[in-house]
Protein backbone atom coordinates (compact mmCIF):
# COMPACT_ATOMS: atom_id res chain seq x y z
CA UNK A 1 0.00 0.00 0.00
CA UNK A 2 1.57 3.27 -1.05
CA UNK A 3 -0.42 5.54 1.20
CA UNK A 4 -0.67 4.76 4.90
CA UNK A 5 -1.60 7.43 7.39
CA UNK A 6 -0.06 7.72 10.84
CA UNK A 7 -2.04 8.41 13.96
CA UNK A 8 -5.20 10.50 14.05
CA UNK A 9 -3.91 13.91 13.07
CA UNK A 10 -4.10 16.07 9.98
CA UNK A 11 -0.34 16.68 10.07
CA UNK A 12 2.55 14.52 11.18
CA UNK A 13 6.21 15.53 10.86
CA UNK A 14 9.57 14.50 12.28
CA UNK A 15 11.80 17.58 12.54
CA UNK A 16 12.64 20.30 15.02
CA UNK A 17 13.21 24.03 14.67
CA UNK A 18 16.95 23.54 14.16
CA UNK A 19 16.42 21.26 11.17
CA UNK A 20 13.79 23.44 9.49
CA UNK A 21 12.42 26.78 10.65
CA UNK A 22 9.02 26.01 9.12
CA UNK A 23 6.49 24.07 11.17
CA UNK A 24 3.22 23.10 9.47
CA UNK A 25 1.15 23.73 12.59
CA UNK A 26 2.23 27.37 12.60
CA UNK A 27 1.04 28.41 9.17
CA UNK A 28 1.60 27.88 5.48
CA UNK A 29 4.98 27.25 3.96
CA UNK A 30 6.49 30.37 2.37
CA UNK A 31 9.54 30.70 0.08
CA UNK A 32 11.57 32.34 2.84
CA UNK A 33 11.53 29.07 4.77
CA UNK A 34 13.40 27.29 1.96
CA UNK A 35 14.13 23.57 2.31
CA UNK A 36 15.29 21.75 5.48
CA UNK A 37 18.92 21.16 6.42
CA UNK A 38 18.46 17.39 6.26
CA UNK A 39 15.94 14.87 4.97
CA UNK A 40 12.60 15.04 6.83
CA UNK A 41 9.09 13.71 6.42
CA UNK A 42 5.59 15.19 6.45
CA UNK A 43 2.28 13.32 6.31
CA UNK A 44 -0.91 15.23 5.49
CA UNK A 45 -4.48 13.91 5.64
CA UNK A 46 -7.87 15.57 5.39
CA UNK A 47 -9.58 12.62 7.09
CA UNK A 48 -9.69 14.19 10.55
CA UNK A 49 -10.30 17.76 9.42
CA UNK A 50 -13.79 19.32 9.50
CA UNK A 51 -15.42 18.35 6.18
CA UNK A 52 -16.23 21.91 5.15
CA UNK A 53 -12.57 22.92 5.51
CA UNK A 54 -10.87 19.98 3.83
CA UNK A 55 -10.21 21.50 0.43
CA UNK A 56 -8.87 24.73 1.92
CA UNK A 57 -6.67 22.76 4.30
CA UNK A 58 -5.31 20.59 1.47
CA UNK A 59 -4.63 23.58 -0.76
CA UNK A 60 -2.38 25.07 1.91
CA UNK A 61 -0.04 22.08 1.68
CA UNK A 62 -0.48 20.62 -1.80
CA UNK A 63 -1.58 23.53 -4.02
CA UNK A 64 0.43 26.44 -2.68
CA UNK A 65 -0.18 29.64 -4.60
CA UNK A 66 -3.08 28.36 -6.68
CA UNK A 67 -6.83 28.82 -6.77
CA UNK A 68 -8.53 25.49 -6.17
CA UNK A 69 -12.15 24.49 -6.55
CA UNK A 70 -14.06 21.35 -5.69
CA UNK A 71 -14.45 19.65 -9.05
CA UNK A 72 -17.18 17.37 -7.76
CA UNK A 73 -19.62 20.24 -7.19
CA UNK A 74 -18.10 23.30 -8.83
CA UNK A 75 -17.19 26.53 -7.10
CA UNK A 76 -19.18 29.00 -5.11
CA UNK A 77 -19.29 32.63 -6.17
CA UNK A 78 -16.12 34.68 -5.92
CA UNK A 79 -15.38 35.69 -2.36
CA UNK A 80 -16.84 32.67 -0.61
CA UNK A 81 -14.23 31.68 1.93
CA UNK A 82 -14.67 28.60 4.09
CA UNK A 83 -13.65 28.46 7.70
CA UNK A 84 -9.94 27.76 8.05
CA UNK A 85 -8.94 29.07 4.62
CA UNK A 86 -6.63 32.00 3.95
CA UNK A 87 -8.17 35.44 4.08
CA UNK A 88 -7.07 37.52 1.12
CA UNK A 89 -3.48 38.39 0.28
CA UNK A 90 -2.26 38.25 -3.29
CA UNK A 91 0.67 36.09 -2.28
CA UNK A 92 -1.55 33.55 -0.58
CA UNK A 93 -4.03 32.69 -3.31
CA UNK A 94 -7.65 32.02 -2.51
CA UNK A 95 -9.50 28.78 -2.05
CA UNK A 96 -12.98 28.43 -3.47
CA UNK A 97 -15.15 25.54 -2.39
CA UNK A 98 -18.67 24.67 -3.35
CA UNK A 99 -21.58 23.00 -1.68
CA UNK A 100 -19.85 19.69 -2.24
CA UNK A 101 -16.62 20.67 -0.49
CA UNK A 102 -17.27 18.17 2.26
CA UNK A 103 -16.98 15.40 -0.33
CA UNK A 104 -13.32 16.22 -0.93
CA UNK A 105 -10.66 14.01 0.63
CA UNK A 106 -6.92 13.64 0.19
CA UNK A 107 -3.75 12.47 1.87
CA UNK A 108 -0.06 12.57 1.08
CA UNK A 109 3.32 11.40 2.32
CA UNK A 110 6.16 13.80 1.60
CA UNK A 111 9.93 13.70 1.92
CA UNK A 112 11.73 17.05 2.02
CA UNK A 113 15.46 17.36 1.42
CA UNK A 114 17.90 20.29 1.08
CA UNK A 115 17.78 19.70 -2.68
CA UNK A 116 14.04 19.22 -3.20
CA UNK A 117 11.09 17.06 -2.24
CA UNK A 118 9.12 13.92 -3.06
CA UNK A 119 5.34 13.56 -2.77
CA UNK A 120 3.11 10.49 -2.88
CA UNK A 121 -0.54 11.47 -2.75
CA UNK A 122 -4.11 10.65 -3.63
CA UNK A 123 -7.14 12.92 -3.76
CA UNK A 124 -10.63 13.24 -5.13
CA UNK A 125 -11.34 15.43 -8.15
CA UNK A 126 -10.30 19.08 -8.00
CA UNK A 127 -9.36 21.89 -10.36
CA UNK A 128 -7.66 25.23 -10.17
CA UNK A 129 -5.50 27.93 -11.63
CA UNK A 130 -1.77 28.24 -11.10
CA UNK A 131 -0.11 31.62 -10.96
CA UNK A 132 3.63 32.16 -11.46
CA UNK A 133 5.43 34.43 -9.05
CA UNK A 134 3.27 33.25 -6.17
CA UNK A 135 4.58 31.00 -3.43
CA UNK A 136 6.77 28.16 -4.75
CA UNK A 137 7.82 29.80 -8.02
CA UNK A 138 11.45 28.76 -7.50
CA UNK A 139 10.90 25.07 -8.16
CA UNK A 140 9.63 22.67 -10.80
CA UNK A 141 7.75 19.39 -10.37
CA UNK A 142 7.96 16.13 -12.32
CA UNK A 143 5.04 13.82 -11.65
CA UNK A 144 3.89 10.30 -12.48
CA UNK A 145 0.16 9.53 -12.50
CA UNK A 146 -0.72 6.15 -11.01
CA UNK A 147 -4.49 6.49 -11.31
CA UNK A 148 -6.79 9.07 -12.83
CA UNK A 149 -6.16 11.90 -15.26
CA UNK A 150 -4.69 15.40 -15.24
CA UNK A 151 -5.57 18.11 -17.75
CA UNK A 152 -3.44 21.26 -18.14
CA UNK A 153 -4.41 24.33 -20.15
CA UNK A 154 -1.39 26.49 -20.95
CA UNK A 155 -1.09 30.22 -21.42
CA UNK A 156 -1.03 29.84 -25.21
CA UNK A 157 -4.32 27.93 -25.11
CA UNK A 158 -2.84 24.51 -25.80
CA UNK A 159 -4.10 21.62 -23.71
CA UNK A 160 -2.21 18.64 -22.33
CA UNK A 161 -3.96 15.53 -21.04
CA UNK A 162 -1.90 13.09 -18.97
CA UNK A 163 -3.29 9.68 -18.07
CA UNK A 164 -2.23 6.95 -15.67
CA UNK A 165 1.22 5.54 -16.30
CA UNK A 166 2.59 8.75 -17.81
CA UNK A 167 4.76 11.60 -16.57
CA UNK A 168 3.72 15.24 -16.40
CA UNK A 169 5.74 18.38 -15.72
CA UNK A 170 4.48 21.33 -13.72
CA UNK A 171 6.61 24.38 -14.55
CA UNK A 172 5.67 27.39 -12.45
CA UNK A 173 6.95 29.80 -15.09
CA UNK A 174 3.86 28.95 -17.11
CA UNK A 175 0.35 30.10 -16.24
CA UNK A 176 -1.90 27.06 -16.49
CA UNK A 177 -5.26 25.86 -15.42
CA UNK A 178 -5.29 22.30 -14.21
CA UNK A 179 -7.99 19.74 -13.59
CA UNK A 180 -7.66 16.42 -11.81
CA UNK A 181 -10.08 13.53 -11.74
CA UNK A 182 -9.94 11.27 -8.68
CA UNK A 183 -6.27 10.39 -8.70
CA UNK A 184 -3.14 8.85 -7.22
CA UNK A 185 0.25 10.25 -8.17
CA UNK A 186 3.86 10.70 -7.14
CA UNK A 187 6.04 13.68 -7.94
CA UNK A 188 9.56 15.03 -7.50
CA UNK A 189 10.12 18.73 -6.90
CA UNK A 190 13.49 20.42 -7.23
CA UNK A 191 14.85 23.94 -7.33
CA UNK A 192 14.89 25.50 -10.79
CA UNK A 193 18.64 26.00 -10.35
CA UNK A 194 19.25 22.32 -11.09
CA UNK A 195 17.61 22.09 -14.53
CA UNK A 196 18.92 25.56 -15.38
CA UNK A 197 22.46 24.26 -14.92
CA UNK A 198 21.70 21.49 -17.43
CA UNK A 199 19.37 23.24 -19.88
CA UNK A 200 20.51 26.85 -19.62
CA UNK A 201 18.07 29.70 -19.12
CA UNK A 202 16.07 28.93 -22.27
CA UNK A 203 14.16 25.87 -21.13
CA UNK A 204 11.98 23.73 -23.36
CA UNK A 205 8.26 23.83 -22.63
CA UNK A 206 6.73 21.65 -19.95
CA UNK A 207 5.10 19.63 -22.75
CA UNK A 208 8.52 18.99 -24.34
CA UNK A 209 10.01 17.96 -20.99
CA UNK A 210 7.10 15.60 -20.29
CA UNK A 211 7.47 14.12 -23.77
CA UNK A 212 11.17 13.54 -23.11
CA UNK A 213 10.44 11.79 -19.81
CA UNK A 214 7.76 9.54 -21.33
CA UNK A 215 9.83 8.68 -24.40
CA UNK A 216 13.16 8.07 -22.71
CA UNK A 217 14.76 4.65 -22.41
CA UNK A 218 15.26 5.57 -18.77
CA UNK A 219 11.50 5.98 -18.23
CA UNK A 220 11.02 2.44 -16.77
CA UNK A 221 13.92 3.01 -14.37
CA UNK A 222 12.53 6.40 -13.33
CA UNK A 223 9.06 4.93 -12.75
CA UNK A 224 10.55 2.10 -10.72
CA UNK A 225 12.60 4.43 -8.51
CA UNK A 226 9.62 6.71 -7.87
CA UNK A 227 7.43 3.76 -6.90
CA UNK A 228 10.21 2.34 -4.73
CA UNK A 229 10.43 5.54 -2.71
CA UNK A 230 6.64 5.79 -2.44
CA UNK A 231 6.18 2.22 -1.24
CA UNK A 232 9.28 1.72 0.89
CA UNK A 233 10.02 5.15 2.36
CA UNK A 234 8.49 4.16 5.69
CA UNK A 235 11.03 1.34 6.00
CA UNK A 236 14.01 3.40 4.86
CA UNK A 237 16.52 5.24 6.97
CA UNK A 238 17.01 8.97 6.43
CA UNK A 239 20.20 8.34 4.46
CA UNK A 240 18.44 5.76 2.26
CA UNK A 241 15.56 8.14 1.55
CA UNK A 242 18.03 10.87 0.62
CA UNK A 243 20.01 8.52 -1.65
CA UNK A 244 16.93 7.42 -3.61
CA UNK A 245 15.62 10.97 -3.85
CA UNK A 246 18.92 12.21 -5.27
CA UNK A 247 19.00 9.30 -7.71
CA UNK A 248 15.64 10.59 -8.96
CA UNK A 249 17.12 14.06 -9.39
CA UNK A 250 19.98 12.57 -11.42
CA UNK A 251 17.72 10.45 -13.62
CA UNK A 252 15.38 13.33 -14.42
CA UNK A 253 18.22 15.73 -15.20
CA UNK A 254 19.94 13.14 -17.37
CA UNK A 255 16.77 12.73 -19.43
CA UNK A 256 16.30 16.48 -19.70
CA UNK A 257 19.94 16.82 -20.73
CA UNK A 258 19.18 14.72 -23.81
CA UNK A 259 16.71 17.31 -25.11
CA UNK A 260 18.40 19.20 -27.98
CA UNK A 261 19.56 22.64 -26.93
CA UNK A 262 17.26 25.43 -28.09
CA UNK A 263 20.21 27.53 -29.21
CA UNK A 264 21.97 24.65 -30.98
CA UNK A 265 24.89 24.75 -28.56
CA UNK A 266 27.10 21.74 -28.18
CA UNK A 267 27.07 19.56 -25.08
CA UNK A 268 27.65 21.62 -21.96
CA UNK A 269 29.82 20.54 -19.06
CA UNK A 270 26.81 20.33 -16.70
CA UNK A 271 25.06 17.97 -19.12
CA UNK A 272 28.13 15.77 -19.33
CA UNK A 273 28.50 15.82 -15.55
CA UNK A 274 24.91 14.67 -15.14
CA UNK A 275 25.51 11.90 -17.68
CA UNK A 276 28.57 10.79 -15.73
CA UNK A 277 26.58 10.70 -12.47
CA UNK A 278 23.85 8.64 -14.13
CA UNK A 279 26.46 6.28 -15.56
CA UNK A 280 28.04 5.79 -12.13
CA UNK A 281 24.66 5.17 -10.56
CA UNK A 282 23.72 2.66 -13.26
CA UNK A 283 27.02 0.83 -12.75
CA UNK A 284 26.43 0.65 -9.01
CA UNK A 285 22.88 -0.67 -9.43
CA UNK A 286 23.81 -3.25 -12.08
CA UNK A 287 27.24 -4.40 -10.94
CA UNK A 288 26.17 -8.08 -11.03
CA UNK A 289 25.67 -7.89 -14.80
CA UNK A 290 28.57 -9.79 -16.47
CA UNK A 291 28.34 -7.89 -19.76
CA UNK A 292 28.16 -4.43 -18.23
CA UNK A 293 30.20 -2.23 -20.56
CA UNK A 294 30.16 1.16 -22.26
CA UNK A 295 28.12 -0.04 -25.23
CA UNK A 296 25.39 -1.43 -22.98
CA UNK A 297 25.28 1.69 -20.79
CA UNK A 298 25.12 3.99 -23.82
CA UNK A 299 22.21 1.99 -25.21
CA UNK A 300 20.32 2.17 -21.90
CA UNK A 301 20.98 5.89 -21.39
CA UNK A 302 20.11 6.72 -24.98
CA UNK A 303 23.42 8.27 -26.03
CA UNK A 304 26.56 7.32 -27.93
CA UNK A 305 29.66 5.69 -26.48
CA UNK A 306 31.63 8.76 -27.51
CA UNK A 307 29.38 10.97 -25.37
CA UNK A 308 30.00 8.79 -22.31
CA UNK A 309 33.73 8.88 -23.01
CA UNK A 310 33.57 12.69 -23.10
CA UNK A 311 31.65 12.71 -19.82
CA UNK A 312 34.55 10.85 -18.18
CA UNK A 313 37.33 12.70 -20.01
CA UNK A 314 38.06 15.21 -17.24
CA UNK A 315 38.03 12.60 -14.48
CA UNK A 316 40.52 9.98 -13.38
CA UNK A 317 40.03 6.58 -14.97
CA UNK A 318 38.31 5.39 -18.11
CA UNK A 319 34.80 3.94 -18.03
CA UNK A 320 36.08 0.36 -18.20
CA UNK A 321 38.41 1.05 -15.25
CA UNK A 322 35.49 2.55 -13.33
CA UNK A 323 33.41 -0.60 -13.88
CA UNK A 324 36.28 -2.87 -12.84
CA UNK A 325 36.99 -0.80 -9.72
CA UNK A 326 33.29 -0.84 -8.78
CA UNK A 327 33.19 -4.65 -9.11
CA UNK A 328 36.22 -5.08 -6.86
CA UNK A 329 35.02 -2.60 -4.27
CA UNK A 330 31.68 -4.39 -4.07
CA UNK A 331 33.52 -7.71 -3.75
CA UNK A 332 35.61 -6.38 -0.86
CA UNK A 333 32.45 -5.17 0.87
CA UNK A 334 30.78 -8.58 0.54
CA UNK A 335 33.85 -10.49 1.71
CA UNK A 336 34.06 -8.37 4.86
CA UNK A 337 30.37 -7.99 5.66
CA UNK A 338 29.17 -11.48 4.64
CA UNK A 339 31.98 -13.79 5.78
CA UNK A 340 30.03 -16.98 5.08
CA UNK A 341 29.70 -16.25 1.37
CA UNK A 342 31.90 -18.32 -0.93
CA UNK A 343 34.40 -16.59 -3.17
CA UNK A 344 32.57 -17.95 -6.22
CA UNK A 345 29.30 -16.43 -4.99
CA UNK A 346 31.00 -13.10 -4.35
CA UNK A 347 32.47 -13.12 -7.85
CA UNK A 348 29.05 -13.87 -9.37
CA UNK A 349 27.40 -11.10 -7.33
CA UNK A 350 29.99 -8.72 -8.78
CA UNK A 351 29.53 -9.77 -12.40
CA UNK A 352 32.68 -11.89 -12.80
CA UNK A 353 31.92 -15.42 -14.00
CA UNK A 354 35.47 -16.84 -14.08
CA UNK A 355 36.85 -17.44 -10.58
CA UNK A 356 40.50 -17.41 -11.70
CA UNK A 357 40.04 -14.07 -13.41
CA UNK A 358 38.34 -12.75 -10.30
CA UNK A 359 41.17 -13.93 -8.00
CA UNK A 360 43.80 -12.38 -10.26
CA UNK A 361 41.97 -9.04 -10.52
CA UNK A 362 41.35 -8.90 -6.77
CA UNK A 363 44.94 -9.68 -5.79
CA UNK A 364 46.31 -7.12 -8.25
CA UNK A 365 44.00 -4.42 -6.89
CA UNK A 366 44.19 -5.13 -3.13
CA UNK A 367 47.44 -7.06 -2.74
CA UNK A 368 45.69 -10.02 -1.07
CA UNK A 369 43.50 -12.84 -2.33
CA UNK A 370 39.74 -12.89 -1.69
CA UNK A 371 40.19 -15.70 0.88
CA UNK A 372 42.86 -13.71 2.69
CA UNK A 373 40.50 -10.76 2.76
CA UNK A 374 37.87 -12.95 4.40
CA UNK A 375 40.37 -14.10 7.02
CA UNK A 376 41.03 -10.55 8.10
CA UNK A 377 43.76 -9.22 5.82
CA UNK A 378 41.90 -6.06 4.87
CA UNK A 379 44.31 -4.78 2.25
CA UNK A 380 44.32 -1.14 1.20
CA UNK A 381 41.10 0.83 1.41
CA UNK A 382 39.09 1.27 -1.79
CA UNK A 383 40.31 4.08 -3.99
Amino acid sequence: MIFSGKGHADLSWNWNQHTWSWRPDRGKWQPDFGFPKETVRLDVSTAFHPPADRLAFWSNYAFLGRDVVDEAQGSTPQGSTPQGSNQGGSNQGTVRTGAGADTFSARSRSIFDPGGAFFAYRATACAGRARPGVSRDGDISFGLILKGERRDIHIDGTETVTQAGNFFVYDRREVVRFRWTDHKAVSVTMSTERPTAVLGHEWPSSQAMAQALNGSRLAPLLRGQMLLLARQSGRMSVSEQSAVLHSLFDLILTILGQIPSTDGAAETRPRLDMLRQSTLRYIDQNIAMPHLDVMHIARVLGCSRATIYRAFADHDGAVADTIRRARLQRARQLLIEVPGMTVASVAARCGVSDIRTFNRMFRKFYGVTPREMQRGATGPAPI
